[in-house]
């Protein structure tokens, strides 16, 4: 007997400083860069579970031990390329295909990364990218076909008493909970629009220059708390009420500017922009 099991395993992704590791297209469709999609590590398993497990020796209603061996994972690997993925679990092979249930796909770059299997991931259908971007289903769990093997040892400390062999993907599919509780999709950073963000920075120094050039009467106080105010805006898509009061974080030295009267640590060309007073 073959069967299909999900353990998908993952690990919460570190993100790049610069940029997400999800992104949204034009279209509307969110690609993930890279993410986790299993691990040589011991998952625990009921004997009802394991493919032939009773001819095994395995017990059905007791949990067992299996570690998923990392050569067995290696060579996997290019079986789960371009496999689809589905909003739950479901065997699929293309004559029983569930149109429905499809909702993006494996990338073509899967590869292990010991201890990990990686690739990136497309995700096409609404319901999907609601689910993860929510937050309400953040995980990813493989299906596959495996052989076990009855053998007795220890990963990392780990006991173990079986072995995962000759597996052989079959999809991915979209859950709440794996049996790795941080098996996550890498979390994305705020939206920005950097077209209108250039836009307004450009606006905000040509209007500086013009206030250096003719301070028109204003103080340079009441000037500087209106602009930066604007800038804060600009740089993180917050908007500042007429009162250009800022909030904790930016008051207490932590976030892109030490207070309402300085400028400390701006990126260019802003950190080159001299501040009144």
């Amino acid at each position: 007997m073959v069967s299909l099991h999900s353990p998908l395993h993952g690990r919460r992704l570190p993100l790049a400083y610069d940029r997400s590791v999800r992104r949204v297209d034009k279209d509307g469709h969110l690609f993930v860069d890279k993410c986790t999609l299993s691990s040589a590590i011991v998952s625990q398993y009921y004997g009802w579970e394991i493919p032939d497990g009773e001819s095994l020796g395995f017990t059905r209603d007791r949990l067992y031990r299996l570690y998923r061996d990392a050569d067995a994972l290696r060579t996997a690997a290019p079986s789960l390329n371009g496999k689809p993925i589905l909003m739950d679990h479901t065997a699929i092979t293309a004559q029983t295909h569930p149109h429905q249930k499809v909702v993006g796909a494996v990338g073509s770059d899967v590869r292990f990364e010991n201890p990990n299997l990686v690739g990136s991931l497309s995700f096409w259908a609404p319901e999907a990218i609601e689910a993860i971007q929510s937050g309400r289903m953040r995980s990813v769990s493989a299906g596959y076909r495996y052989r076990a093997v009855k053998a007795a040892g220890s990963h990392n400390g780990e006991r173990y008493d079986g072995i995962m062999t000759s597996i052989h993907f079959n999809h991915l599919a979209l859950v709440e909970a794996p049996r790795v509780p941080d098996a996550v999709i890498g979390d994305a950073l705020p939206s920005l629009d950097i077209k209108k963000m250039a836009d307004s920075l450009q606006n905000l120094i040509s209007e500086r220059m013009s206030f250096l050039k003719n301070p028109s009467g204003a103080s340079p106080d009441d000037f500087n708390q209106a602009w930066l105010a604007k800038l804060d805006e600009a740089l993180t898509g917050e908007q500042q009420d007429g009162t250009g009061a800022m909030d904790g974080r930016r008051m207490s030295g932590t976030g892109w500017r030490s207070g309402p009267e300085k400028l400390s640590g701006v990126l260019a060309p802003l950190s080159r922009i001299k501040v009144l007073g």
